[in-house]
């Protein structure tokens, strides 16, 4: 049998197969129930049930709800006051306007959840979205506020309970009191992409194990940022506060800057706290104060008036490829325990109001210090070891333009690697001078 017959029965076979397939397979019954024919849609409303709200209201159902119109609040007068749990409001790109606070939050209990989204809140007389359970310490309902606007408040711009979420939320203007800050947080709470201009207080002030990432603040009369223990900050930038960022036990920054402080320290971080890729610039006092055990990775700071890197708060802190530029007074200045590897100071000194003109740019003033692979550039010390200190290791430095390159006043328990010119002959511990 040759290959063309035997393709030819295949194809007879199956066609035969698919002849005898029944038709109730194939098709649906033709005719139609009987009775009048009647919709099958159902509309929004039975889809997402909402209720609309064209003007000051009380809240007091669980449910979806939006606004038609802008709403214009009375003095003295909350505007929307939640007290429910379970509620979304959606603002649907309107405003509301004047009255005391925007939207009041009452609820005093943690089962159930509150969202807030899609527009603007502007001119009220106290703060743009309060929780009252939270503002006295109680426990509050876990809020979303997300793609909102906050203008020209007299108090806060948001104020939350733990497990909320703040995201593409800005903030200008709570400066109408000393207390008024621009987002509030409570405990395990997230802010991202969102950004605060112009507060009397603080710019963001988060509680413990917080996610803050992809936030601008933006002049505020305290601190730019502060977070309680366990926190995690990244991609963050402060710019023109009293003092940038305060991190509390154990909590983490990266990629984020604070610049043009007007009274404090750029980076303030508790006990166990990890800084790596940041930025301190234009910085009127310290631009990073670390406490016990913690890491600086990466770091860079430039244009300060005071010191770059201190440890004031206690020892074993690492400082690791880090680097510092025109310093007012010294590139490092240590305690005891510490690790200063693979960095480089320059062009420090230059705050002769704080005696700068002597600065160096490692300075240890404790005991039990590692400072090694570093370079110093136009320091009058390279590295000064206090009459105090004992046991520190100095090693694999060089000095370059400095007035005098390592001064170990703190005697023989030193161990201080010889110091040498630059050339082939110098030896894989010892210190250069250039």
């Amino acid at each position: 049998m040759n290959t063309q017959t035997r393709q030819y029965r295949c194809f007879a076979v199956a066609a035969l197969a698919c002849a005898v397939v029944p038709a109730s397979l194939l098709a649906g019954p033709i005719n139609p129930p009987a009775g009048p024919v009647t919709s099958t849609y159902k509309t929004l409303t039975e889809v997402e049930p909402r209720i609309p709200i064209s003007g000051p209201i009380n809240i007091t159902a669980s449910g979806s709800y939006y606004l038609t119109r802008n709403i214009a609040g009375a003095a003295g007068q909350d505007v929307i006051t939640i007290s429910n749990n379970f509620v979304t409001l959606d603002l649907n790109g309107f405003t509301i306007s004047g009255g005391l606070t925007g939207i009041i939050i009452l609820p005093a209990t943690t089962a159930g959840n509150i969202v807030i989204k899609n527009g603007t809140i502007r001119g009220s007389s106290g703060s743009g979205i309060f929780s009252t359970a939270a503002a006295f310490g109680a426990v509050a309902p876990p809020t979303t506020v997300r793609n909102i606007r906050v203008d020209e408040m007299s108090d806060a711009g948001v104020f939350l309970g733990d497990k909320s979420t703040v995201e593409n939320v800005t903030i200008s203007g709570a400066n109408g009191s000393t207390s008024s800050s621009g987002i509030s947080v409570g405990a395990a709470s997230r802010i991202v992409n969102s950004s605060v201009d112009s507060v009397a207080l603080r710019g963001v002030n988060a509680s413990s194990w917080a996610v803050i990432d992809g936030v601008s603040i933006l002049s505020a009369g305290g601190e730019g940022l502060r977070a309680g223990f366990s926190s995690r900050i990244s991609n963050t930038t402060i710019s023109g506060a009293a003092s940038g960022f305060h991190l509390n036990q154990y909590s983490t920054i990266t990629a984020s800057t604070a610049s043009n402080t007007t009274s404090g320290n750029g980076f303030n971080l508790d006990v166990g706290g990890t800084v790596k890729d940041c930025n301190a610039n234009n910085i009127e006092v310290d631009a990073y104060n670390i406490g016990a055990g913690g890491t600086v990775l990466d770091s860079t700071a430039g244009s300060v008036l005071g010191n770059a890197f201190v440890t004031t708060f206690g020892g074993g802190v690492t400082f690791d490829r880090c680097s510092a530029f025109n310093i007012g007074l010294n590139g490092f200045q240590i305690t005891s325990g510490n690790v200063v590897i693979n960095s480089t100071v320059s062009a420090i000194g230059n705050n002769s109001s704080f005696g700068g003109p002597n600065a160096s740019g490692v300075i240890t003033t404790g005991s039990g210090n590692r400072i090694e692979g570093n370079r110093f550039i136009a320091c009058f010390y390279g590295v000064f070891v206090s009459a105090s200190s004992t046991n520190n290791a100095v090693y694999r430095n060089t000095a370059i333009n400095a007035g005098v390159g390592f001064s170990n006043n703190g005697g023989a328990t030193n161990r201080v690697g010889t110091v040498q010119s630059a050339g082939p002959a110098v030896g894989p511990w010892d210190n250069t001078v250039q």
